[in-house]
């Protein structure tokens, strides 16, 4: 009786270790900078166009959690204000992204695109890692093409497996 619910068990273990997301978070404003509560933000995936929907709360905040990494567009809507359209929102395997959004007033029919793309920094929790697209891999100098040799080489990590700043500070008492 226990071993069905044991292979079970580990099977849905391994199947929810394996999935990797990301979110997506943001205070809505308007130009005066006072925050907008109560406006729909779309997130529509970019590949196979399904959307998620999120309402911003009392403080202007949305949030988008357990969306799968790719390229979206962001749609912010409220009425009495002009329909925000983001391009080209980018969402990275556990790396949380923030996008703020600026609404003006506007009629219901007024729509602003933005097409600009801005740098997306992780405001929510510590963690720091960088993606790699495959031409950036082909064109560094590495001998073996290995990725541990690859990740060696990101800003902070060091050979030794030790933090920088760290190695060599020895304290002695007076």
């Amino acid at each position: 009786m226990f071993k069905p619910v044991f292979v079970l068990f580990s099977v849905a273990c391994f199947a929810a270790f394996g999935q990797s997301t990301s979110s997506l978070r943001g205070t809505v404003k308007d130009a005066s900078g006072a925050v907008i509560a109560d406006v729909v933000v779309t997130l529509t995936d970019a590949s196979n166009g399904t959307a998620r929907k999120a309402l911003s709360d009392s403080t202007g905040v949305y949030q988008i959690l357990q969306v799968s990494p790719g390229k979206y567009a962001l749609k912010v809507e409220k009425s009495g204000f002009s329909t925000l359209t983001k391009g080209d929102v980018t969402l990275e395997v556990n790396t949380p992204a923030t996008v703020d959004c600026v609404l003006e007033v506007g009629t219901v029919g007024t729509s602003v695109n933005v097409e600009a793309e801005a740098v997306q920094v992780n405001t929510v929790d510590g963690t720091v890692g960088n993606a790699f697209e495959e031409k950036q891999v082909q064109e560094l100098p590495l001998q073996t093409r290995n990725v541990v040799e690859l990740l060696s080489i990101q800003p902070g990590v060091t050979q030794t497996g030790e933090v920088l700043g760290r190695a060599g500070i020895r304290i002695t008492s007076l």
